[in-house]
């Protein structure tokens, strides 16, 4: 199945997966729990039918890490460091994103944590399509880790050469 196909059947089993808010609770903790030791984490503001993120956030900057979310700008994505969630506009995709205030080197970040529509048993991501964190990932040296629903856990997804697998994925 090529990877258009592959998408539209992803977005359609993300969208009949049930108590998504309680399961994102579960992933949050599983999440935590991983992650405890970095100081320097590039995270997203997610949408209503990803995982949910805000709490994660607000965790980590409780805790005084430094949290870095994405930001669209032509056809590359930069993250910028947040101290807050009230300070997010909405995109032109729909996504909340950070004032281009405080960017982040991709050399310093300790770990990402990045959305998907679907991830494999290998670490191998199925992204929304645009390329977006395949080009921001091969030159970051960060551990990389999906998050996702176990329905988007799948046995294996089409990949190319560009694309960056992950080193961990965490589920409920």
């Amino acid at each position: 199945m090529d990877k258009k196909r592959f998408r539209a059947q992803a977005k359609t089993i993300r969208s009949m997966i049930p108590n998504k808010e309680l399961r994102s609770e579960v992933i949050r903790d599983n999440l935590l729990s991983v992650i405890g030791p970095y100081n320097v984490v590039l995270l997203y503001a997610s949408t209503p039918e990803e995982v949910a993120t805000d709490a994660i956030i607000e965790e980590l900057l409780a805790q005084g890490k430094r949290v870095y979310l994405p930001r669209v700008e032509g056809d590359v994505i930069r993250f910028y460091r947040i101290r807050s969630l009230s300070g997010l506009k909405l995109s032109a995709f729909g996504i909340r994103e950070p004032q281009p205030i405080e960017p982040i080197d991709a050399k310093e970040a300790e770990v990402i944590v990045c959305p998907g529509l679907a991830f494999d048993k290998a670490g191998n991501r199925l992204g929304y399509g645009g390329g977006y964190y395949d080009r921001y990932l091969k030159d970051c040296p960060a551990k990389r880790i999906g998050i996702c629903f176990k329905e988007q856990l799948v046995e294996a997804i089409p990949c190319k050469e560009n694309d960056v697998p992950m080193d961990a994925v965490i589920t409920d």
